[in-house]
């Protein structure tokens, strides 16, 4: 898959990985990078972030809709 991919290709594979297991719930910034004949794996927690992403979307959407309102009014 993505590990296997960057082995063989040498490409950079960074995603975004919701993890839910062992006990962990989180997002999670990951990168497999080849470095000579080895994958160096990296792995940055970003739930905060990603939960601050989800309510300003939430309050964004409210907004519209209060816009919408206003404008129906005028």
């Amino acid at each position: 898959t993505r590990l296997l991919e960057t082995a063989q290709t040498g490409r950079e594979n960074r995603f975004l990985f919701n993890y839910q297991a062992d006990g962990i719930t989180g997002w999670f910034d990951t990168s497999f990078v080849r470095q000579g004949r080895n994958v160096l794996f990296t792995s940055l927690d970003v739930t905060e972030m990603m939960r601050y992403r989800q309510q300003l979307e939430a309050t964004n959407k409210e907004l519209r809709r209060s816009n919408d309102s206003l404008q129906s009014f005028a």
